[in-house]
Order: C-alpha cells, then sequence, then structure tokens
C-alpha cells in the first residue's frame, strides 16, 4: 500500500489520490456488472450506516449529527451476543438491540450447482429480526487457480479409480466433487476471462430481546441448511462484540490465499516476487 500511493504524491495525500483512484475502479466496475446504480458512500455516510447497524432503530443513511470518527455507541457483552444501548432518533426512546454473528466458510458449503440467488433465503425466509449479510472476496489469480482445480480433479479421480478398483461403489459426493472441479477448470480456461476466488461470508442477526436473539439463531440454522446448502454457522461466541465489525462496510482481514510452489516460482522468475514489492 505504501509503495503504491508513493506514487500517487507524498504522505496522506498519496493515501488520498490512491483511494479515489480505487474506488472509481471498483465503481466502474459495479456498474460493468450491471449492478445497478453505484454511488460510493461519503465518510459521514459510512458512520451513519455503521450506527445503523449497531441500532437498527435508526435510519441507515441519516447523517444528521453523524461525525465522521464517532462511529461505536455504548455496548454490554454476553457470551454469545453483544447488547448496543442507543435512541431511536425518530420517537427519542432509549432502545437496546442484541447482535449476534455467524462465520460461513467454504469447508462448511454443501457442493452443487447454485443460481446467484442462493443467498437471498438468509435475508428473506429466515424468520423474523434484522439480518446482515457480508462476504469479502480475494481475487486468486486465474493460473494460479487453474492448477488448484486441476490438482483437485486428479485427487477426487485417483478416489474414483481406487474405489472402483476395491469393486466398492463411489462415494456421491466425490462424484459431485469431481463435476465441480471440471466445472471450476472450465470455467478458468484461457481467454474466458474469469480468475479465482478466496472468500469468507459473515451474517450478523439482530433483535431486541434475548428470547428473539436465540429464536432468530435458531431458524437462521434451519434456513441456512435447508435451503442455502451451508452445513454449519460458525458462531463467533465469545467475541461478538468484535465480530459484529465483520458485517460492517470497513471490515478487512481476509486471509490471503496461498500460492503454490509453483507459482511462487513463476512470480520470482516473472519479477513479482516480494523483493520487486519492497523496492518499489
Amino acid at each position: 500500500f505504501y509503495a503504491t500511493a508513493a506514487r500517487y504524491g507524498e504522505g496522506r495525500e498519496g493515501w488520498r489520490r490512491l483511494m479515489d483512484a480505487e474506488i472509481s475502479s471498483l465503481a466502474r466496475a459495479l456498474r460493468a456488472a450491471k449492478l445497478g446504480t453505484v454511488r460510493p458512500l461519503t465518510a459521514r455516510a459510512v458512520v451513519a450506516m455503521m450506527l445503523h447497524q449497531q441500532n437498527p432503530s435508526r435510519p441507515p443513511l441519516m447523517v444528521s449529527g453523524v461525525k465522521a470518527d464517532q462511529m461505536g455507541l455504548p455496548s454490554q457483552d454476553q457470551w454469545n451476543s453483544t447488547w448496543v444501548q442507543g435512541t431511536n432518533p425518530i420517537t427519542g426512546e432509549e432502545v437496546v438491540w442484541g447482535h449476534r454473528t455467524a462465520m460461513i466458510t467454504a469447508e462448511n458449503m454443501e457442493t452443487g450447482e447454485r443460481t446467484p440467488y442462493w443467498l437471498l433465503s438468509l435475508l428473506h425466509n429466515a424468520g423474523s429480526g434484522a439480518r446482515t449479510l457480508s462476504f469479502q472476496l480475494e481475487t486468486v489469480p486465474a493460473e494460479q487457480a487453474r492448477q488448484l482445480a486441476s490438482k483437485d480433479v486428479v485427487r477426487d479421480m485417483a478416489a474414483v479409480i481406487a474405489k472402483q478398483k476395491k469393486g466398492q461403489l463411489v462415494d456421491p459426493a466425490t462424484d459431485v466433487n469431481l463435476k465441480s472441479a471440471r466445472a471450476r477448470g472450465a470455467d478458468l480456461m484461457p481467454g474466458t476471462g474469469q480468475h479465482g476466488v478466496n472468500w469468507v461470508g459473515f451474517i450478523t442477526i439482530s433483535a431486541q430481546t434475548q428470547a428473539g436473539l436465540t429464536e432468530a439463531a435458531r431458524r437462521l440454522e434451519e434456513t441456512a441448511g435447508q435451503s442455502a446448502g451451508i452445513q454449519k454457522l460458525e458462531w463467533l461466541d465469545t467475541y461478538q462484540s468484535a465480530a459484529a465489525g465483520t458485517t460492517w462496510p470497513i471490515y478487512r482481514g481476509t486471509r490471503p490465499a496461498v500460492p503454490t510452489l509453483g507459482a511462487k516460482m513463476m512470480n520470482q522468475l516473472a519479477g513479482r516476487g516480494e523483493k520487486e514489492e519492497k523496492v518499489a
């Protein structure tokens, strides 16, 4: 980040110009993806959204009285939830909202085809309460993603052949995994412009009572397993106050995908190693 920002200017001015360039680039990409009207939020609007997520009684983009450096509300933590105290700006009444956050990982997903709308069930058919869904994405270069897909194909084919030699029936899960790996390989063929992705998802449920929060968690787990193909939600209990921030519009922290040994060697030969980044 420092090396790239230095190309735009000195100190914080370089940071601002780099961020302007990145925000503009992302907005163009979202428009090109036909995601409708794209309007980057101001700093105060981002804070207003965060205040709304802590206190859903507050309208989401109500910037009146918002300060860009004051984004937190008083809270009290319990083992499996965090409770935020706030005010309903419409009625002036004091309100309390409880929040609980779970993590969604690829390891806990059922393998199979999905439509672009597979997540809608978590938002519209998961019972009462408010729900906030967030995914952190890291693009994996196509060449590296193809290598990973090829390894998965070889592994699954070896498992199928081994079972056939023993006269055993092929596990349906292995067959589905093999089809999935082949489909990924086809999607990543040279010339398609497709890349791989490293991702993690988070979902926060919010309710005004402990009973409501417990019921919302139960209904969400049921919907995740029956409608979204999520075998397990990993509840981030014992640190729910920090976990809630994973669905705010400021969260970063996805663990980068680990390049294969071959990808590392090719990067070094092409001059894209760590030393070049430090020199730049």
